[in-house]
């Protein structure tokens, strides 16, 4: 919820709020955190409203690079989030079918393909029966 509230912060151009996405995210982007607040300062005694449109056509005159950073950020956490929420509810959905009774690597691997599958639908079966085939052969022996 802290990082939801500083997203919010954010567009509207309020420093203290957006101070917990900052401090999580500033050094990963090169946000330099006291450059941020005076540009989101000036953006807000530049603009007549606080609007995100307002604030994108403010920031596409490139005179804020700590800010737009910023901006950019907030604008595309909601997108990332989405996708872990994706996968946790494919987790969920795939732990239930097997009734929970595989182990963590098994659940992993399979997570995996449920959340790809538009890339795993490209696999043809006969392309992994190959590959599996062409490596050394498996044999065991039974005295």
């Amino acid at each position: 919820m802290p990082i939801a509230e500083s997203v919010d912060a954010v567009f509207k151009c309020d420093f203290r709020g957006a101070e917990s996405l900052l401090s999580q995210y500033a050094s990963l982007l090169s946000i330099n955190p006291k450059l941020a607040l005076t540009e989101m300062t000036m953006v807000t005694t530049k603009l007549p409203s606080i609007s995100i449109e307002n604030i994108k056509k403010e920031l596409a005159t490139g005179h804020y690079p700590n800010y737009k950073k910023l901006f950019c950020l907030a604008l595309s956490l909601p997108v990332g989030t989405a996708t872990y929420e994706r996968s946790f509810s494919a987790m969920r959905r795939i732990r239930n079918w097997f009734r929970t009774t595989m182990n963590q690597e098994r659940l992993t691997t399979l997570s995996l393909l449920h959340i790809e599958s538009n890339l795993t639908e490209k696999i043809k079966a006969e392309d992994i029966i190959d590959a599996y085939d062409a490596t050394a052969k498996r044999h065991i022996l039974l005295h």
